[in-house]
């Protein structure tokens, strides 16, 4: 069996991502990248200010954890939906060009940006289980914000 192999790269279809961003080393690429490090950076901050961390402190009522819960909730959404973008915008040059070093690095360097997002979840997790185990505060600040009862 013979198979016809000349085709170029270029007679091959493409994406057109240019919806998304202008490209891997592109100036909006690059400051999307920065806006994830900058939310990583605030994400910490907020966790290390309200002591959200296995065993840490929880607020004092039900209204504050309402409030802390629903604060980090809209931190966390945003970060994971601009993660979620980068991500899927890298993985389509390196599904599409295994060779595409460029989009290795990127993606290899976004890697680690997720490391610390997920992170950042174990950290709230652990914080709101202990949290709740100790005060059953939970549920009651679900009461005070629609948000937190979803």
């Amino acid at each position: 069996m013979s198979t016809d192999s000349k085709h170029t790269p270029q007679d091959l279809p493409h994406w057109d991502l240019g919806n998304v961003f202008d490209g891997l080393e592109a100036a909006d690429f690059s400051q999307a990248v920065e806006e994830l490090k900058t939310g990583l950076n605030q994400l910490d901050q907020f966790l290390a200010e309200r002591q959200i961390a296995r065993g840490g402190v929880a607020p004092a009522g039900a209204p504050e954890l309402a409030a802390v819960l629903v604060e980090y909730l809209d931190q966390m959404n945003g970060l994971l939906r601009l993660y979620g973008t980068l991500r899927a915008y890298v993985y389509s040059f390196v599904s599409t060009d295994s060779f595409n070093t460029t989009a290795k690095r990127v993606g290899s360097e976004l890697e680690l940006l997720g490391v610390r997002l997920r992170r950042q979840e174990v950290l709230f997790r652990g914080w709101i289980g202990t949290v709740n185990q100790k005060t059953g505060a939970l549920e009651a600040a679900a009461t005070h914000s629609p948000i937190v009862k979803d």
